[in-house]
Order: structure tokens, then sequence, then C-alpha cells
């Protein structure tokens, strides 16, 4: 009788011992059919024993019920990678491995051997292999040399301004890679950022390419893994959880926007595919690239403790230069605009145009004259983010969370209706207030409806388009739309952060920002930054051709250090404000943090549940560790499930780890009813 530790799909975070009737048959990284409480499941071989463990009678370890591969489908340091995960973010390694593979292959009975083919096409963009500046030439040759050193560091920064060619760096280190027989691995944080890096792999790679990401269909899920697992393909492109493809003989890894939080997964397994990305490339002991035209604060520091060997493009190509940048006060406001309305009575013969200040408004119009292009940034999707009754000040909340329920155009009702964006509530929106039951309810704040009607009765010959998440549930919509501005279909593009990044539209000399204030205004301390992040990507779409760009930004705060910096295209001194403030207030990247949040159906419950992890942390006496809370996360109620939370700051993250590694095991046992715990390391939101 032999043995083997199998880690199952399971939360609970342990191996499960088997009995195994010829342990040569067998290796760690297969797949097995097992039993557990008198059902079938797939879980993966991870160690096999020498004898029995000494705690389980032998007469109570099952056998395995099959071996489902005939080779190992995690090699070694892909079980290496998957440990160091469950052991930093405490998640279980069983549910890990389930994150890892195609659904197909953790289903019994599935037919994952002869999936049916899906189509699924790559396109060339057809352009012409470029020649790079010596500032790119430079730091291309500074990456591979390193790669060739038995004791350089291979973890780099790359910090380019936007429109600077980091893309071109990107495939030509690939190209370089391909050429001595490796693999490379390029994530991006967004599904719409893979159409155009994949036509301009295709261009340099042909159909030695996989895609991989959470839009694909599952059997095209399975087809890429399988082109990767069978090492059919050279470059992988993808969101996060192509971290987890079974790249054989990964030579580099590429992090795309390295700053933004979509890298982030914020539910079910909580973790962060960049840093996660960068312990992978150590435990392959190869080469990372965290590319960034704005990088965040904790890549910004590990270069400055030598971590990360930081590397700049301060340039764009050719004759692009970076666009004008014009803060737009609008505390300050001139007259509005107003523009004749036929359909109006005589007492009112003008509308007016709320959304842009007369200096953007006078932009549009010359732009539109000389037949140029022109995208207006606005933060949020719908009408407007809320309703209020202007006779009782009363806002309309939705029932099932603690926001406001935002109001949204219903093209098939002709009319509108409230939406809340994190339950899906829905309802119309009601012809008298709630409360006072007055007829006065207005709706509050610009969203991208809003702006694309306002736009359209000020524009009426302009060809306008919206993008938002909204519209990008219609299959290809995205991608259309994209299509479209290249072919300079469209005048006017308004849409939230999805036009920000990674797109590149010569023809677009205009941008304007509707309310940069939203973004400043956020309850969290990584507001500024997100803000400066976010403004100063979208102020990069202008002026990418050979035309001059433009950019308006508007605000009520137009004294915020923030500005001063985007203006100036000057991020060190954003960084000498912000950073000096993280550190007087101990936040990252001075500190480490995590956050355990505790959720139930009942209120009173979850309180209760939120004192005891806090007496229970606080009771082991934890070096070098403080522990804030517990109290209301900022949005208390979500889907009916209220939420509470702890925020744990340490000096370093062994610090943390070893505190919940103790921890933990205790507080899930005292957890009753409903009530879930939530174990987010290195939150990039604290709300």
């Amino acid at each position: 009788m032999y043995f083997i530790e199998a880690a199952l799909p399971t939360p609970i975070n342990r191996l499960f011992t088997y009995a195994v009737p010829d342990i040569d048959a067998i290796y760690p990284g297969m797949r097995v059919e097992v039993q557990l409480r008198n059902r079938p499941i797939i879980g993966i071989c991870w160690k096999k024993l020498p004898c029995a463990p000494a705690n389980i009678p032998i007469n109570k370890i099952k056998p395995i019920t099959n071996i489902l591969d005939q080779a190992p489908i995690f090699s070694p340091k892909s079980m290496e990678f998957i440990e160091w995960l469950s052991h930093y973010y405490h998640a279980s390694i069983g549910e890990l491995c389930k994150m890892a593979l195609p659904s197909q292959l953790m289903t019994l009975n599935s037919k994952a051997s002869t999936p049916r083919k899906t189509p699924f096409e790559l396109h060339a963009l057809g352009n012409d292999c470029v020649t790079l500046t010596p500032e790119q030439d430079n730091i291309l040759n500074q990456i591979i040399q390193a790669t060739q050193q038995p004791h350089a560091n291979l973890k780099f920064l790359l910090h380019g301004i936007t429109g600077s060619g980091k893309t071109e760096i990107y495939f030509l280190f690939f190209k370089y890679l391909q050429e001595h027989n490796q693999q490379g691995l390029l994530l991006v944080p967004e599904i719409g950022l893979t159409p155009q890096l994949t036509g301009r792999a295709v261009d340099y790679f042909g159909d030695r390419i996989a895609i991989y990401h959470s839009g694909l269909t599952h059997a095209q899920r399975l087809m890429q893994w399988q082109k990767i697992y069978n090492r059919e393909v050279d470059i992988v492109i993808g969101t996060r959880s192509a971290l987890f493809t079974p790249l054989s003989n990964l030579g580099g890894i590429i992090i795309d926007e390295e700053h933004d939080h979509s890298f982030k997964q914020d539910q079910g397994i909580i973790y962060h595919a960049r840093d996660s990305a960068v312990m992978r490339a150590h435990i392959e002991n190869i080469p990372i690239i965290l590319g960034s035209a704005t990088p965040s604060l904790e890549s910004i520091h590990n270069t400055r403790i030598n971590k990360y060997t930081y590397l700049t493009l301060n340039s764009r190509p050719g004759k692009a230069i970076l666009p004008k940048i014009h803060i737009i006060d609008m505390k300050k406001k001139n007259k509005s605009i107003k523009k004749p309305d036929p359909h109006s009575m005589p007492e009112h013969q003008a509308c007016e145009l709320l959304a842009l200040s007369p200096e953007l408004y006078h932009s549009i119009c010359n732009t539109l004259s000389r037949k140029e292009q022109i995208i207006l940034f606005v933060g949020r999707r719908g009408f407007s983010p809320s309703v209020m009754c202007i006779n009782c000040g009363e806002v309309l909340q939705c029932p099932n969370c603690d926001i406001p329920l935002s109001s949204h155009n219903d093209a098939h009702q002709m009319n509108t209706k409230l939406h809340c964006h994190y339950c899906d509530y829905q309802s119309k929106t009601p012809s008298q207030c709630p409360f006072c039951h007055n007829i006065s309810l207005l709706p509050v704040g610009y969203g991208t409806e809003r702006l694309e009607s306002e736009i359209h009765d000020f524009f009426p010959n302009a060809h306008i388009a919206r993008l938002d998440s909204d519209l990008v549930k219609k299959k290809s919509y995205r991608e259309t739309i994209f299509k479209k501005m290249r072919a300079k279909k469209i005048d006017i593009l308004i849409g939230t952060q999805m036009i920000t990044k990674g797109h590149d539209f010569s023809n677009v000399t205009l941008v304007g920002v509707i309310n940069a204030d939203q973004h400043l205004c956020m309850p969290d301390f990584r507001s500024p930054e997100r803000a400066y992040q976010l403004l100063t990507q979208v102020a990069g779409r202008a002026g990418r051709g050979d035309l001059p760009g433009t950019v308006f930004i508007q605000t009520h705060q137009p004294e915020h250090y923030c500005f001063d910096a985007i203006i100036k295209n000057n991020m060190d001194l954003f960084l000498k404000q912000e950073l000096n403030f993280r550190k007087e207030m101990n936040y990252p990247p001075y500190t480490k943090l995590a956050t355990l949040r505790l959720s139930g159906n009942n209120q009173c419950d979850v309180i209760a549940a939120s004192h005891m992890a806090c007496q229970y942390l606080q009771h082991m006496n934890a070096p070098n560790i403080h522990i804030l809370g517990p109290a209301p996360a900022n949005i208390e109620r979500i889907k009916n499930k209220y939420r509470w939370q702890l925020l744990i700051k340490g000096a370093q993250s062994n610090h943390i780890n070893e505190l919940l590694k103790a921890a933990l095991p205790h507080i899930h046992k005292q957890l009753k009813g409903s009530n879930r715990l939530h174990i987010d390391i290195d939150p990039i939101f604290i709300m």
C-alpha cells in the first residue's frame, strides 16, 4: 500500500491523504479522482508519501478512484508558485489549482481531452516592424544584457510617458526570447486591451500566440490552455488568469499598465496578479518588466530600495509630443453656453450646456471644424450617479445596499430607470418622491448617458459614440467602436475608464475630463494616486500622431498638488508630496496592510464576530503589529450582507502572515450562521 497527499478544491487549506495501488503510476501534478465525504471529486496529487501518516489509522485512508492524466499538468515550479500563493494569501491549495485550470479539467465526466472546435481568429494589424529610437534601443539592450548575467537584477520598472513606445520594447524582447527557444507572458489589466495588442503580436509572431482571459467561452479557454500546454505558442497575452497558464519554457513576463487596480482579484480568492507575477518570475529565475506611464507608488519605492531596476522613456517617437494641459476651475466658470431650442416655449428659448466649461465647448467646436477627433471622459456610467428630491433633500437609495441608485435611460421604455451597480437591483424611476410625495425629483451629477445626450443637443452634426460597461456587454461592441475610431468615422467618443489607456488613435487631438473631483474625493488614502494615474492616462490619448494635442481637465480643486504635477508632466512633484504624506501616516509603501472583512445577514452577528476577531488578534500580542477597528466598511451593506472590517498594519509582510496563520483557524471556528471571513492581503481599496 502506497500513499499520496492530494490538494482538493475545498476552502479547507490542507492536503488530504489517500492510498494508491501503484506508486510508480502517479506523479505530483497529476489529476486524480477521489472520494470526499462519499462524493466523487477531482484533486491534484501533491506529494508522494514514504509511508502512511502516523496520526491517521490506515483503515481510515481511502484509496484513490482513478488517475486522470498520463503526465503532470502542473510542473514542479508551478506547484512551488501555488504553494507560495497559498501561504501569502491564506488560500486553499486545491482552490488555487481549480482557479488555475479550465473548468472542464476539474469537472468529472467532461470531454476535456477532445474539446469541440470553437473558431478563434487572430488578426494582424499589418504594421511594419518599427525602428527603435536610441532611447528605446538602449532600454531593450539593458534588459537583454541583464538576462545574460548570472547574478543581475531581473526585475525592471519601465516608466515611459504615454505614447513613448513601451509596446515596441515588449515585443522585441519577446522576439529575443523566441529566438532563444523561450516563451513570453504579457499580462494586461483588462480584456479590452487584448485585441489591439494581439493584432500587433501577430505582426511579430504569426499564429504562435495564445489569448487567455475570462471573456472566452469555456471551449475556447480549454483550447487555448491545451495549445499552451502542448508548446504550440511562443507568446501568451491575457488578464490575471493567464498568470497560471502552463508555460513550460517561460523566459520572461511583462505586466503592462502595472499600476492598474484591475490586476487585483477582489472576489473568491483575493490576490494581486502583478505581485504574484513578480514571485513567479523569481521562482522561474526569469526577467519581469513592469511597464506604466504612471507607476504605482509601491513600484517606485521598490526602485529606490534597489529591488527593481528603474528604466525611463521620456519622449514620444517621431513628431508626436505631449499634449498641452489646461486645468479649468469650475468654481469660476464663466457664463454658461446656451443654444436656441426650437422646441421650447418662447419664454425659455435656450437650453443650457451644464457639463462643459466654455473653454472646452469652444475647443470642441474648433476641433470638429478641423476634422479631428475628440475624447470626453466621465467617470460614471448611466445618466446620473444619483437622484435627489429637491424639496426634502432625500436621495433614492438601493433597498439592498447602502448606496444611492443611479439613473439610467431605458431605451425600450423611453424613460429612465434606477439601477444599483452593486446588486443589480432595478426599478422604474418614480413619478414623485417616496418620502415627501413631491414631484421634484432631480438627477444629480453626470454619467456617460447624460453627457452623450447633452453633446448630441449641442453638436447635432457630429458623429458621437459612447463606450461604457453597459454597452460592452454586447459582443464585439468595444472592438467595433475602436475600429470606427481608427477609421475616423467617430468625431466624439464619450466613455469611462475603459477608454483611458492602451489605445492609440492618431487623429485624437482633444481630450476633455468632465469631473475630475470625483476621483480625488474617495474616502481612501490612495485616492490622489489613483486620480493622478487616471488623469495622466486619459490626457495621454491626445496628440499621439503628428498633430498636437490639447487636454481640458475640469475641477473644483485646481489647487490640488495632483494637477500641478499633471500640467508639468512631472511625476516627481507628485511623488514628493504623496510619499511624504504616506510616510508620515505610516501607509504603504512604508508599511504592509491586511484587511479582515466579516460579512453576514444579521448586522448584530457581524458586529459581534468582528469584535471577537479583533479581541483574539489583540490577545496574541504580535510584535510590530497594529490593529485598527473593528469598524463598518465604507459601504456597510451590499446585497443585504452587512460588512465590518479590521485593518492590520505591520512593518513586514511576514509579521502579518505569521499572525494570521496562527489566528485564522480559531476565528473560522468561532464564525456562526451566515457570517463569512474575507482576507485581503495588501488591499488596494480599504473602503
